[in-house]
């Protein structure tokens, strides 16, 4: 007989055993139901082709009424739909084509469908121009009611969902023949050349106003190899743009202005290619090419009446670089349009380098609800139309400056929402595991032959790269490990501490060229890294490093401190400290650079700068006390001693005088270069005053202020005053400075710049050449990281002020007749520039002294400058090249 103990736990048993049978069979019907979903789709497997001819017609865009759903044919016209058994409205597009809409029964059972395309008519006979300008053309009446308009498209969508398959693949074709030995982890770089690789993506998208992105990846699947994956997230951010926005695309800071914003109608030239009439209503194809000489240019669709996108192409193309992207957009609800298909093709030749890539993704939208306060409250009547491009303009601005706020509540006036959108990533826990039934499912792009040749040979690829990585295959070797630790003392690695600490170093081969300068020789030592963050926007960093001289045989060393606090006020605390050497001028210009001093070393062992060797304490804080002035205040402790002017091996060979590049002025008499080994105790600070402090916020939650100088004159008042100590060749002075800086944009592709400096010593009893005022620094032909006419360039090297001046920097950029060869379209399109300068010392009887330059380039700049004292008097000329990277924001 049983005891009650044995029967209870025999009575919990069962109640165990029924509960996991229970959930067993839950799951078995969630398996089941799933089965069933995905039966019950039925699978279209279709082509696009050309009506006239038959041939496949790439990148046409499909869509689908009823679901809100656009897939993307691939470069051979195959798509592939995904419908449950019903009637659909399908429509079929393609630039260049007329759009076809046809009614689509679905069975229980697949099937292959074509659809023919016509090639669309050339009628622009009946366009009715509404404009005063008789010899525009008919283009710009079209464009005029679009871009208007835009503004209320950009902010119309108040929240959407939408499933997003995206697609996406790269295949290398060359590398430089310097690379192709090269090994990483035992793998030949040039195994990777001629074969096609892909990554794919099932993405949950949702948005809501005014800018939150966030991307929920509920499945992703590559054969990209580790060695050549950055970012495998990076491809996806196309989608969580906004096609209507100033920004789309890059905005100013890639010189690519969004051509249906009405800032386009001043920087393209647009041409109406056709009409065609959908529907009763007519489409107007439009093509627009860069006014600035930039290979920027594409096409778009109108539609009249409603003035609404329906295509966008945008192609760009340069020596190096070509790449297309198309968006198709449909009316998801209410007269929304939303973009339902992305195609991007790129390819790109530089450096060695080239390399082709493609890009796919297709949305279904489950959800949209629109923004009624804008759809309702600010949109233009349909019959309003605009005959002249200032009016367009003039209302574009003033529904932006309503519009624009929604949605952010900003209590500070001055705050502007930020442009550069941060969709949120999130990965689902299954995204890594999904198998090809789940795939099956989603994918709306067929795989070409190559790219599922990729993932045949995934496995066996990965197996055979496996047995190169470790020749120890089949066992546990510590071969991989050992080198990490090989790479990372030779190329540094920066090590994440939790969440907010970051070590790094910067290894032994980059520390080995970490500068080439002729009084010292390489610089030979280390650099290390630390950041630790306490709160968004608020962060310590510390730079150490240590470096031996090669010809100096002397131990440099530096160390920074930047605690950056306040992040609403800009407020951060420096403290630097070290000994090496360094330029004359490195206090008011950016000559003491080192990719600046290390070019200029070696191309002729000597350079155009001045060095001496500096020992030094700085400490600096910067903060804004009022929203229109920033306090900077500063001190410095400092040895200085001079260095002996010889040369060292450098490409070419020149004297040690300072000879311009051509021929310079005539130098002021009170021009000296003598300075014996002194100390400096100095304190000083300055004044910002902004009258137009707007700003937006970076990535770090701190505030950066939005186009200063042209919103409004920007004033800075300075002063520093060198305290002795009783020592014989002590500084002693005291100095001020009052500058004014500001810029014009008379139109989007012209702009004036001017900088006025007036300077005075109320006391000069005693000033080395490492303190004095610089006006024009060293003489080199190129320059590094800067743009040109930021100083005097055609007077002498080194020339310093007088006890009391004035100077003037002018400027007026324009578009430029002349191609950029370097630059050009991706960094910005070619500009060319007329400055004029001067500068006039009260205390002295010289002449005042102009000139005038003319440069030409964006992302690098050539220039030629001529001056003279009363403009003709004992002149100078000087050219000048600069490489300027981009700054992005």
């Amino acid at each position: 007989m049983l005891s009650s103990h044995t029967l209870i736990n025999n009575i919990n048993l069962m109640k165990k055993s029924l509960v996991l049978i229970s959930r067993l069979l839950i799951l078995l019907l969630v398996v089941i139901a799933s089965s069933l979903a995905a039966v019950a789709q039925t699978v279209i497997s279709g082509t696009v082709v050309s009506d006239e001819t038959g041939e496949k017609v790439p990148y046409a865009s499909v869509y689908v009424a009823e679901t809100r759903s656009g897939v993307i044919a691939d470069e051979e016209g195959r798509f592939i739909l995904r419908l449950r058994a019903g009637s659909y409205n399908i429509e079929i597009r393609s630039m260049g084509y007329v759009t076809r809409k046809v009614s689509l029964h679905v069975a229980d059972r697949n099937e292959r469908i074509t659809y023919r395309l016509q090639t669309a008519a050339q009628d622009l006979d009946e366009v009715q121009v509404v404009g005063r300008l008789r010899k525009e053309d008919p283009a710009y009446s079209i464009m005029r009611q679009l871009v208007a308009r835009t503004p209320v498209y950009e902010h119309m969508a108040q929240h959407y969902t939408a499933e997003v398959y995206t697609k996406g693949s790269i295949m290398p074709e060359k590398i430089p023949f310097w690379m192709a030995g090269i090994s990483n982890e035992g793998i030949k770089i040039k195994e990777y050349l001629g074969k096609r690789y892909v990554i794919e993506s099932h993405i949950g998208l949702t948005y809501d106003h005014p800018q939150k992105y966030v991307q929920i990846v509920r499945a992703t699947r590559s054969s990209v190899p580790e060695e050549m994956k950055n970012d495998s997230s990076a491809y996806m951010s196309v989608i969580a743009t906004n096609i209507y926005s100033r920004n789309f695309g890059g905005g100013d800071a890639t010189g690519m202005t969004n051509p249906i914003r009405y800032e386009g109608l001043g920087v393209y030239n647009y041409k109406l290619e056709s009409t065609t009439t959908e529907a009763g209503r007519k489409q107007y194809r439009i093509s627009y090419r860069s006014k600035s000489g930039s290979d920027i240019s594409g096409e778009i669709v109108v539609a009249d009446g409603t003035w609404t996108v329906s295509s966008f192409r945008r192609d760009v193309t340069t020596s190096n670089v070509k790449q297309s992207m198309s968006i198709s957009l449909h009316d998801v609800q209410d007269g929304l349009y939303l973009p339902t298909t992305y195609t991007i093709e790129a390819d790109l030749d530089m450096m060695g380098f080239k390399l082709n890539m493609r890009y796919y993704s297709a949305l279904e939208y489950t959800q949209v609800r629109i923004n009624e306060s804008v759809a309702f409250g600010y949109q233009i009547p349909k019959d309003m139309h605009f005959s002249t491009t200032r009016e367009a303009r003039r209302h574009a601005r003033v529904v932006e400056s309503q519009v624009d706020t929604l949605g952010y509540h900003y209590a500070d006036r001055y705050r502007l929402p930020d442009p550069w959108v941060r969709p949120e990533m999130k990965f689902d826990s299954l995204a890594l595991k999904r198998d090809s039934s789940y795939w099956q499912g989603v994918v709306t792009v067929p795989l070409s032959e190559d790219e599922q040749h990729s993932y045949a040979v995934r496995d066996s690829l990965a197996a055979a790269l496996e047995r190169k990585r470790n020749p120890l295959f089949g066992s546990d070797s510590t071969h991989t490990g050992s080198g990490k630790l090989i790479r990372t003392l030779l190329v540094g690695r920066n090590v994440k501490i939790g969440k907010n600490t970051v070590l790094g170093m910067d290894g032994l081969l980059r520390g080995a060229l970490h500068d080439y300068r002729y009084t010292d020789g390489l610089w030979m030592g280390q650099r290390l890294y630390f950041s630790h963050k306490f709160a968004r926007g608020v962060d310590w960093t510390i730079r150490p490093s240590v470096d031996y001289t090669t010809h100096r045989r002397k131990v440099y060393w530096e160390a920074r401190s930047l605690l950056r606090y306040a992040p609403l006020a800009r407020g951060q605390f420096l403290i630097r400290a070290g000994r090496h050497s360094a330029d004359l001028a490195g206090p008011y210009e950016s000559t003491d650079s080192r990719m600046q001093t290390f070019i200029t070393t070696i191309s002729d062992g000597r350079g155009t700068l001045k060095l001496y060797d500096k020992t030094y304490l700085h400490l600096t804080n910067e903060v804004d006390i009022h929203p229109m002035v920033q306090l900077v205040l500063a001190a410095e402790v400092r040895r200085s001693a001079p260095l002996d002017e010889q040369s060292i091996w450098g490409i070419s060979k020149r004297s040690l005088s300072l000879s311009p590049a051509v021929w310079g002025a005539k130098a002021p008499d009170f021009l000296g270069y003598e300075m014996p080994e002194h100390r400096s105790l100095t304190v000083g600070g300055a004044l910002v005053i902004n009258p137009a402090p707007f700003y937006r916020l970076d990535r770090d939650g701190r505030k950066r202020h939005d186009d200063a100088t042209f919103r409004a004159p920007v004033f800075t008042l300075f002063y520093m005053q060198a305290l002795p100590a009783g020592g014989r060749f002590d500084s002693d002075y005291a100095y001020g400075e009052l500058s004014v800086k500001h810029g014009l944009r008379p139109t989007p592709l012209h702009t004036i710049t001017y900088k006025l400096t007036a300077g005075a010593y109320f006391s000069r009893k005693r000033i080395h050449l490492d303190e004095e005022r610089y006006i024009k620094a060293d003489n080199a032909f190129y320059l590094l990281g800067d743009a040109i006419s930021t100083q005097m360039e055609s007077l002498p090297p080194y020339s310093y002020a007088d006890r009391r001046f004035l100077m003037a920097l002018t400027s007026w950029q324009f578009p430029s007749p002349i191609p950029n060869v370097l630059g050009g379209g991706v960094f910005g399109p070619a500009r060319s520039a007329l400055h004029l300068n001067g500068y006039w010392a009260a205390d002295k009887t010289a002449r005042p002294y102009f000139e005038v330059g003319v440069t030409h380039g964006s992302m690098s700049q050539v220039g030629i400058f001529f001056g003279g004292y009363n403009f003709y008097k004992d002149y100078g000329l000087m050219f000048r090249y600069t490489i300027a990277l981009p700054r992005f924001r």
